[in-house]
């Protein structure tokens, strides 16, 4: 009987240590996931930003080359 006792609560023991260990690797790995999807947003939204403020330079220099050359291609309407 104390026998049966000991393997019974040892093997309880076990289970809830697995299962315990199931969570937590279960928990970081979705944790981790996150992580790397807000890492992937970020990138992608500073690249987008980066790309807007490149273009909106390269525009501001074509207008000033333009308008120091004297070529007016384009009117500006006020």
């Amino acid at each position: 009987m104390i026998i049966e006792n000991a393997i019974l609560s040892l093997i309880t023991h076990t289970t809830t240590t697995t299962t315990i260990i199931i969570i937590i690797t279960a928990t970081t790995t979705i944790l981790l996931l996150i992580i790397i999807i807000i890492i992937i947003i970020i990138i992608i939204t500073t690249t987008t930003i980066i790309i807007i403020i490149i273009t909106i330079i390269i525009n501001i220099i074509t207008i000033l080359k333009a308008s120091w050359s004297g070529e007016h291609h384009f009117k500006i309407v006020p």
